[in-house]
């Protein structure tokens, strides 16, 4: 089994997931989750 199958496979089921969902929403919820990330990462170096 090729190893770029599986992320690829994921890649198109989310990209046909954010086309069939209004673009500006999909945004919003990626800069969210991105700020989410960043804040783990800020508060985890915190923590270290």
């Amino acid at each position: 089994m090729n190893i770029f199958t599986v992320p690829t496979l994921i890649a198109r089921i989310v990209w046909k997931v954010i086309n069939n969902f209004c673009s500006s929403y999909c945004v919003m919820v990626y800069v969210i989750v991105m700020k989410v990330f960043e804040y783990r990462i800020i508060t985890s170096e915190h923590i270290i």
